[in-house]
């Protein structure tokens, strides 16, 4: 009941015209809700969250000639297919 006197309320006071520009505007008013929806409820959902990302710790070992290593300078070091680490020194290459 109360729905049916306000539409009547509403074709009474407004022309044909504003109607159809209350009818647009509210379209666009609707239209925004959603678009502001879509762009601030991640961010507004996601502001709490936690990452939950992996710890990285690495582990160094110095390696030097009384670890077998032909010359104390470094100049490269390999991973190859099977696992091994090559360091190649200016004194030879040696695996570890």
């Amino acid at each position: 009941m109360h729905l049916t006197c306000f539409l009547n309320k509403i074709d009474s006071d407004y022309s044909p015209g504003q109607l159809k520009n209350f009818i647009k505007k509210a379209s666009m008013v609707r239209e925004l809700k959603y678009v502001i929806m879509a762009v601030f409820l991640p961010i507004i959902s996601g502001a709490g969250l936690k990452v939950n990302a992996q710890q990285f710790n690495p582990e160094f070992e110095h390696l030097n000639i009384e670890h077998g290593l032909p010359h104390s300078t470094v100049t490269s070091i390999v991973n190859d297919s099977y696992g091994y680490i090559w360091i190649g020194t200016e004194g030879g290459l040696a695996p570890v």
